[in-house]
């Protein structure tokens, strides 16, 4: 998973920096470094600067965020220019006699017949990548002498030869092909290079072609076990870097979601309660209207006020009822059994109701009847008596009217 992501653009820095020292035999530096930005899918200078004294001066001006590419250049390298011979090693070529196990070679491209080289001693190399981790540095990579900013060529073909890089002059031929270079260029003035919509030094091309290598990638890069060790440690950290924020983001964008639906449901939740209580109020308000509703009728049931008004309202549906020829005489609601004696109680029949009157005829009595069975509050209705004296007289009538129970209804 790591070597799959270590090359892709989501997990590199937006800052590296470019970083070339150039020794000098008295002992110090002469240091130019370019710090190089991404913003929206472009590359930008951020800041150039040179200084001359030690790593700790560059760790105290510089940012130590950013992966730095490396060069380096001036006492103990030693830069070369030799005719290929593939019966000698490359380091044997420019020194005869020295040790492999002793130095750091790096190749250059040339023109046919004729290659370059920079070599370098491993153990001043060692100290000198040790001094640069002491202060922290991420080296992700290294370039031995100038040479390496002849693929500047490859990428902008606009560029004059010969160039100046720093204190070097390099030429190329028509392909763009390193051919030769001479260390000359110290003692010319210092020039100005457009590339791009951006006007560029000489003395900060070589650590501009390193930091651009970093977002554009260079297949000649020195394989040096300290700096690939450095690198694969800077990548593993970017990885896990990106992957704890990656993790904390959608921890926190899951905890914003899960507070949204918390708050909604709690809103809702909040709404329900509040009707169910308003619910609960109106409810127990029933209760208690109803409770109130049966003790007045209880109360009034008791005092007989509801039958009589009952009976009442019977009587009046009744009287509508009564055709043109049919005059009542009598009502009685509820009427009594018998004769009211004294000190003896009263009997009556309840629900009942018996009317005397006068009609024309039988047939219009009996109509009416039938008209008042139709009712759904009247049980029966019974004629008990019917009698007339002659044809055109009227006759008299008695009926009796047995309203339902208001539980049956």
């Amino acid at each position: 998973m790591l070597n799959f992501l270590k090359d892709k653009n989501i997990i590199k820095s937006n800052q590296v920096l470019g970083v070339h020292c150039f020794l000098q035999s008295s002992g110090d530096m002469l240091i130019d470094y370019v710090l190089l930005s991404k913003s929206k899918g472009k590359l930008n200078i951020e800041k150039t600067g040179s200084l001359k004294g030690s790593i700790e001066q560059l760790a105290a001006e510089v940012t130590i965020h950013a992966p730095i590419f490396l060069s380096i250049d001036g006492k103990g390298i030693l830069t070369r220019k030799v005719t290929p011979d593939p019966s000698k090693s490359l380091i044997h070529q420019a020194i005869p006699n020295a040790s492999e196990d002793e130095f750091i070679v790096q190749q250059f491209g040339g023109i046919e017949n004729q290659s370059f080289i920079s070599i370098v001693r491993k153990d001043f190399l060692e100290d000198f990548l040790i001094s640069l981790k002491l202060q922290k540095f991420s080296i992700i990579g290294l370039t031995i002498g100038c040479l390496k900013a002849a693929n500047l060529w490859k990428l902008f073909d606009d560029l004059p030869s010969p160039l100046l890089v720093g204190n070097c002059l390099i030429s190329c031929d028509d392909q763009h092909q390193l051919t030769d270079f001479s260390k000359e260029g110290a003692d010319q003035s210092e020039v100005s290079y457009r590339i791009g919509d951006q006007d560029i030094a000489s003395i900060y091309l070589l650590p501009y072609y390193h930091a651009l290598t970093y977002y554009v990638p260079d297949a000649d890069e020195l394989q040096y076990p300290a700096i690939v060790e450095q690198f694969e440690e800077y990548t593993s950290k970017r990885i896990f870097s990106i992957a704890g924020w990656s993790s904390l983001t959608i921890l926190f964008l899951v905890l914003l979601v899960n507070m949204m639906f918390f708050t909604s449901f709690s809103d809702k939740q909040k709404s329900l309660e509040a009707k169910v209580s308003g619910n609960k109020e109106l409810l127990n308000k029933l209760k208690i209207l109803k409770d109130e509703l049966a003790w007045k009728e209880k109360i009034l049931g008791q005092a007989g006020m509801i039958k009589i008004n009952r009976m009442s309202y019977y009587a009046d549906q009744i009287a509508l009822t009564v055709p043109e020829e049919i005059t009542l005489e009598k009502l009685e609601i509820n009427p009594v059994v018998a004769k009211i004696r004294s000190q003896k109680e009263i009997e009556i029949q309840p629900d009942r109701m018996t009317i005397d009157g006068v009609a024309r005829s039988s047939q219009v009595l009996n109509d009416w009847v039938h008209v008042l069975k139709q009712k759904s509050w009247i049980e029966d209705v019974s004629v008990i008596n019917y009698s007339k004296d002659e044809k055109s007289t009227p006759g008299i009538f008695s009926i009796e009217i047995k309203i339902v129970r208001k539980n049956k209804i």
